[in-house]
């Protein structure tokens, strides 16, 4: 696996899902961390996803309606 990725990423320790966080990713993982630029969407349904549905996640998370909303 670390063969394949060194080939294909340039790096060993990189994996596949970890790069595409890093180039597509507006909203991080962690609710307490900070958003980062949003890059530019070759496709319609990727800017969607990840500006759409993905930040609206990340901002329902971090509101505290949104935290009352996953509790109950």
């Amino acid at each position: 696996m670390a063969y394949y990725d060194a080939r294909v990423f340039g790096k060993p320790w990189i994996l596949p899902y970890q790069l595409n966080r890093a180039t597509y990713a507006v909203p991080p993982l962690l609710p307490w961390k900070q958003l980062t630029a949003a890059p530019r969407y070759n496709h319609k349904a990727m800017r969607n996803f990840y500006l759409g549905w993905e930040l609206d996640d990340y901002k329902s998370a971090r509101s505290v309606a949104g935290r009352l909303q996953q509790t109950v």
